[in-house]
């Protein structure tokens, strides 16, 4: 899974946490949280995940 760039989501602008899987829209260049993403109308929607967390 690729990498979120953003800190925050580009909707709600609540801070992404460490590992959390967010969606990124290539047309809006921003990531969105799930609490969001079903309010975008937006096809062109991938998983990205925050840096952080499990990761080693």
């Amino acid at each position: 899974m690729k990498i979120a760039r953003s800190t925050y989501c580009g909707e709600c602008h609540e801070d992404f946490k460490n590992g959390q899987v967010v969606w990124y829209a290539s047309i809006e260049n921003h990531s969105f949280c799930s609490n969001c993403k079903p309010n975008l109308d937006i096809k062109d929607r991938e998983p990205r995940k925050v840096p952080g967390g499990d990761e080693k």
